[in-house]
């Protein structure tokens, strides 16, 4: 199983054992090199190399880990465990960030964004049961009589991904079930942002937008409260472990399988640790020292 190990000074590709496509990373990486693998090579690292292996633990879920149907994952998140990601990935978030600034843009055009206190800041959300932080897009304005505030979320896809998307149905409910079909870790975000005691915006909406060519698929939303319950319940589960003290990484789920066939830990990212951890859960400490003796 290929790991990145802790080294930011080589490259992705180079510490995953994957064969490189820039050419070795001695004749890729100099300037006296021919050609244009030298640039290709430093533009490259100067994305990867700053990526953190392990982030400062915290005491509180973020509303984007609402997806995450997996406890133990849950838990290894919030202790801030992290893998990095390639350059590639790297340039496809930075797009994805513009996309969502432009859209903002727009829609402050139009007249419709609510501003948060501060204009450069988004809205909060804040539950205490279990303990999540979370910070929506956008907290939009409905230009009817009543003014009716919407939830709204922007997502840039790939022209593969949008093709797959449904169509847009006028019925938020239809909306909401067809997307968790295809995108269910987004309908997760968006209900736990939506069910936020100091918010508690039960409708809104998803933005599609394809990177390409820049078509768009907006579907109006309204909160499956089951589905929040449902949510709320799995990160319940793993609140005693990340506010036990020591903090603690949960158990492997009963109905999840590292080490077999099971399809949803087969594409973990955090799969070659967790079957190096003690299956009934461990220490902090011990998850770090552990993960320090495969990537490093």
């Amino acid at each position: 199983m290929a790991v990145v190990k802790p080294t930011r000074t080589s490259s992705i590709a180079a510490l995953t054992g994957a064969e490189s496509s820039r050419g070795t990373e001695k004749d890729a990486s100099s300037p006296s090199g021919g050609g244009s693998r030298w640039l290709h090579v430093l533009l490259d690292e100067t994305l990867e190399r700053q990526q953190k292996l392990w982030n400062p633990p915290r005491r509180w879920y973020r509303g984007s880990e609402a997806g995450d149907t997996c406890v133990r994952s849950l838990t290894l998140s919030v202790m801030g465990h992290s893998v990095p990601v390639s350059s590639q990935t790297k340039r496809i978030f930075r797009t994805g960030n513009a996309v969502e600034d432009a859209n903002m843009q727009t829609m402050r055009e139009a007249g419709i964004v609510i501003e948060a206190a501060r204009k450069d800041k988004q809205h909060e959300i804040r539950y205490t049961d279990p303990p999540i932080v979370g910070h929506i897009d956008v907290l939009a304005r409905k230009p009817t009589e009543d003014n009716k505030r919407l939830l709204g979320e922007i997502k840039s896809i790939n022209s593969f991904g949008f093709k797959s998307l449904p169509s847009e149905h006028d019925d938020p409910r239809v909306n909401v079930k067809n997307l968790m079909a295809k995108k269910p870790g987004y309908i997760c975000q968006w209900s736990i942002y939506s069910g936020a005691p100091n918010l508690d915006l039960p409708e809104g909406f998803m933005l599609f937008e394809e990177k390409n060519v820049q078509s768009q698929l907006i579907y109006m939303l309204e909160r499956d409260d089951d589905l929040l319950v449902e949510i709320l319940e799995r990160m319940r589960e793993g609140t005693k472990y990340i506010l036990a003290d020591p903090m603690l990484v949960a158990p492997i789920p009963k109905d999840r399988n590292p080490r077999g066939a099971d399809e949803q830990c087969r594409k973990c990212s955090r799969k070659y640790l967790c079957v190096r951890l003690p299956d009934e859960g461990t220490t902090y400490d011990e998850v770090r020292r552990v993960d320090a003796e495969v990537r490093s």
